[in-house]
């Protein structure tokens, strides 16, 4: 998923989507998907700081709004660096 955003010199800026943060039973967890579209999970109490893998979002019905109990609390977007124009 990616978002185009046009900055202050009004050239187009792309952003894809990168992490998802989730909140609940007082406990923040998160979510990283990488540039292949691999999500992996983490939960630095439950997985002793290991990233656990979910699935692919371009191939898996994977629900992002909530990760067990925990709703989505925060959406990063990053910038695509190789395509940044200068």
């Amino acid at each position: 998923m990616t978002l185009t955003v046009q900055d202050a010199s009004n050239k187009n800026q792309k952003y894809s989507f990168s992490d998802i943060i989730y909140f609940g039973e007082a406990h923040y967890t998160a979510r990283i998907i990488d540039q292949d579209g691999k999500v992996w999970y983490y939960d630095g109490i439950a997985d002793n700081g290991r990233f656990s893998y979910n699935g692919n979002i371009n191939t898996d019905n994977i629900q992002l709004h909530t990760r067990g109990q925990k709703q989505a609390a925060v959406a990063i977007y990053a910038l695509d660096i190789e395509n940044l124009n200068s």
